[in-house]
């Protein structure tokens, strides 16, 4: 606690500084993406200027973003509001920031930061600043289709055109998938094929938009383990760990895309899969039909302990 010891790293000094640069300016905490953004775009400069402040970050969900768990103690990530996450100094406030090597030029990243990045259109310009340094080229291609979707789904412009703007996109995109990924290559290929059958058949924007966010949160799953810097072997093997247990959701959701969306196909891939669906659906019934009506009363029971 910075209160206690009397002195905190660059980096809980510079998130400091932000955090506190904005409330000043503005009555509230950043957003978590402003936060993430601001945090990677000054470890960018200072590693230009020779300084590494060896902050933990990985390219995942939304770009090149600080690994949460490594400033725990300092910064806390409100998720309540699942559509804006809210970054929260939650340690001792930083007596005498002005006394560390660093601070001078921080403080003027940050206010500089802070002038330039407000608006929708400064976000914009930031997010794009972030992405020119990704990793794979596929990563800015299908960001292209994350913002189509996520501009009609609020409206901001129609979907009508989907076949002509977001078919383009997503082809573009996946014409891109890296070689590095081949270990998901036919689980990618089998939510192509879905997607675009879905985009053909002019599902609903809402409905486009959740499948598209869950073919990213799983390649982002993969992304984060061969693009990550100053990360622990801890964070790391919890990272690992659940790399199994994610890949096979994300297969059951591609087998309830493939059924919904081409159950007339007679190709042999998609007649596979569902016929794996299929398999699993039935084992799931086997298992509800187990249950004895003493089991399903315990059940019921038990859940109703947790309820209002």
């Amino acid at each position: 606690m910075s209160g206690e010891s009397g002195k905190i790293g660059t980096v809980e000094l510079a998130a400091y500084v932000y955090i506190s640069d904005y409330r000043t300016n503005y009555g509230k905490e950043p957003s978590g993406v402003l936060f993430n953004k601001y945090m990677i775009m000054l470890n960018r400069t200072l590693l230009k200027n020779g300084v590494d402040m060896k902050l933990s970050h990985c390219w995942y969900r939304w770009g090149d973003e600080v690994v949460s768990h490594s400033i725990r103690n300092h910064v806390h990530f409100n998720h309540d509001d699942p559509y804006h996450t809210v970054a929260n100094w939650i340690s001792d406030p930083v007596e005498n920031p002005e006394r560390y090597q660093l601070y001078d030029g921080i403080k003027s990243f940050s206010d500089l930061f802070i002038q330039q990045f407000q608006d929708k259109e400064g976000v914009e310009i930031l997010l794009d600043d972030v992405y020119g340094e990704a990793p794979f080229e596929f990563q800015r291609r299908y960001e292209m289709v994350r913002e189509n979707l996520k501009e009609a789904l609020h409206q901001v412009s129609p979907m009508d055109h989907r076949r002509d703007v977001l078919k383009p996109l997503f082809d573009d995109a996946m014409a891109q998938f890296p070689d590095d990924f081949s270990s998901i290559k036919d689980t990618t290929n089998d939510f192509r094929r879905a997607f675009v059958s879905a985009i053909e058949m002019e599902r609903s924007t809402e409905e486009l938009y959740f499948m598209s966010e869950d073919f990213w949160s799983f390649f982002c799953n993969h992304l984060r383990m061969k693009c990550h810097y100053h990360v622990g072997k801890a964070t790391l093997d919890r990272w690992k760990e659940i790399i199994p247990w994610e890949d096979e959701r994300f297969a059951w959701i591609v087998q309830d895309m493939t059924c919904k969306y081409l159950s007339d196909s007679e190709d042999t891939r998609v007649r596979d899969i569902i016929g794996e669906r299929d398999r699993r659906m039935s084992r799931v019934q086997a298992m509800i039909d187990s249950f004895t009506d003493s089991d399903l009363d315990d059940l019921k029971s038990f859940l109703g302990r947790g309820s209002c």
